[in-house]
């Protein structure tokens, strides 16, 4: 009986070791891609700046814009997309009370500004420092 017992446990042992050396790890990255290696997988990007220091350089840029022109300037908010910031600004005309509403992207390594969407005011077109 303890033949048998052993025989079947050998051979149950095997058949383990067959089917476990068969498996190996596969991940799964974060952009919903498989990989053999976990080092593998894309980083997820994200800006390298601070969100204090793209504020930061948003505050001089409108600042700067404003007071050339003696009007007000106002930051609405300031978001994280992929590797740089983004934020929407408001221009206020002291004058006529108008109000202009831009959206400025903000490199994420340099801070440097880029206007986006109502650039008129500050007499750029979309895409430009």
């Amino acid at each position: 009986m303890n033949k048998k017992f052993a025989l079947i446990l050998v051979v149950f042992l095997l058949l383990l070791l067959i089917v476990l050396s068969g498996c190996k790890k596969i991940y799964v990255c974060y952009d919903g891609t498989t990989r053999d290696k976990e080092r593998e997988c894309p980083t997820v990007p994200h800006p390298q700046i601070s969100e204090k220091e793209a504020k930061s350089a948003v505050d001089k840029w409108g600042y700067a814009y404003a007071s050339a022109k003696a009007d007000r300037f106002t930051q609405v908010s300031t978001y994280a997309d992929k590797s740089n910031w983004k934020s929407d600004i408001l221009f206020t005309t002291t004058k006529t009370e108008k109000v202009h509403a831009l959206t400025i992207e903000i490199d994420g390594k340099t801070a440097t500004i880029t206007c986006l969407t109502g650039c008129e005011y500050v007499g750029l077109s979309p895409e430009k420092t």
